[in-house]
């Protein structure tokens, strides 16, 4: 694997989470941030340091910025335990979602919204709209994602299990017991075939989407994960973000293939897997291979 060089950095105010979607009517992919203060700003990807649009309504840190598929609505969640939903063109916000603990994520049809409250994961519309809870733990669930095929619901939480949810059948698939300690992160692989997760036992665990086996487990440093991505577009490397700040890469089956020096606290990748975007040593950076 090429490693990822430093391309472009810029100082900007503390970043909390970060996220690259594509706009489709635009033809381009647009970069969106949020900060520790509360807001969260949209940004072209030549990294000229000025912002195309603030959203200003969180009154805590933005933990997770996405943009819907279609290009056409922002969704953010704060410590204020909300999610607010916003036009990703004008900046105005549209709804809110009260006494949201987790999440978001984004269904791929751009229709629904999966968001967490404590030991439940609840279906949304983008008007705000309850649909009905879809999965449920013993302890406080960490992390929601939709399959690549909008099929799935894959949640993870406290008590160690990695659940599979019909996303349209609200009845669950497969409970995986994937750690005896909290899951901080799941994701699932660009063609959906494969799981992986890590948390607070500082081990990455690949399992088979369609079986829950477990393909692989191993430890990559010594510090919880906080964060996993497998990188497009074939999904051959992952990489773990941990509470140190190391952001390392990997094969499927475990071997290294680098790592970025400092500490990195969010990051992302663009689809086509070319360039990473990261908070790195209190910098916005770009990085490509």
């Amino acid at each position: 694997m090429k490693q990822f060089t430093l391309q472009k950095s810029m100082p900007v105010a503390e970043v909390s989470s970060v996220f690259v979607g594509p706009i489709p009517a635009e033809n381009k992919q647009i970069l969106a941030t949020g900060s520790g203060e509360g807001t969260t700003c949209t940004w072209d990807l030549d990294f000229t340091g000025t912002w195309i649009h603030e959203f200003v309504g969180h009154s805590a840190k933005v933990t997770a910025v996405l943009a819907t598929p279609d290009g056409t609505r922002l969704v953010t969640r704060s410590g204020d335990d909300t999610v607010r939903i916003w036009d990703l063109h004008s900046g105005r916000q549209l709804k809110t979602i009260l006494e949201c603990t987790g999440g978001p994520s984004i269904s791929p049809d751009s229709t629904q919204i999966a968001i967490l409250k404590e030991e439940r994961a609840e279906l949304w519309d983008f008007s705000a709209r309850y649909i009905r809870t879809v999965a449920a733990h013993t302890q406080k669930i960490n992390s929601v994602v939709f399959s690549p095929d909008g099929e799935t619901l894959v949640t993870a939480g406290e008590d160690g299990i990695v659940g599979l949810w019909e996303a349209r059948r609200y009845h669950q698939k497969k409970s995986i017991q994937a750690s005896t300690e909290a899951v901080n992160a799941v994701t699932f692989s660009p063609d959906g075939e494969m799981l992986a997760s890590g948390g607070a036992d500082m081990t990455l665990r690949l399992h088979k989407t369609s079986t829950g086996v477990l393909v692989k487990a191993w430890p990559p440093g010594n510090s919880p994960l906080t964060g996993i991505r497998f990188i497009p577009p074939d999904g051959s490397i992952l990489a773990s973000n941990a509470e140190d700040g190391s952001l390392t890469f990997w094969q499927r089956d475990g071997t290294p293939e680098g790592r970025l020096n400092g500490s990195v606290t969010t990051f992302t990748v663009t689809s086509n897997g070319k360039t990473l975007i990261s908070w790195h040593e209190d910098n916005l950076c770009s990085w490509s291979r």
